[in-house]
């Protein structure tokens, strides 16, 4: 993902976790020293195990997935390609 993409994805998340309530609760107990695996980083944004984590946001799962879908490199070699790519950045919050 190229670095342009990634920092308007991230822009998005970022706004998205602000007004999500579960992103905002799991802020509050982060604060509070509840759940070391989460962290929230100089950005603000709330990441699990180095990976940010994706608000209830349908519209914003579906650009992110679009996007990787559509990068020049997700050649798909293997039926999981895309899922591995979406892993290695993004933890979804269901």
């Amino acid at each position: 993902m190229s670095i342009e993409v990634q920092s308007h994805l991230l822009d998005k998340i970022k706004m998205a976790q602000i007004s999500d309530p579960y992103v905002n609760k799991l802020k509050s107990d982060i604060s509070k020293g509840k759940y070391p695996e989460f962290v929230i980083r100089e950005d603000g944004i709330l990441s699990f195990q180095g990976c940010a984590c994706m608000a209830d946001c349908k519209e914003l799962k579906e650009k992110i997935m679009n996007e990787t879908h559509n990068m020049p490199y997700s050649i798909h070699p293997g039926s999981n390609k895309m899922y591995k790519d979406l892993y290695q950045n993004f933890w979804w919050i269901i």
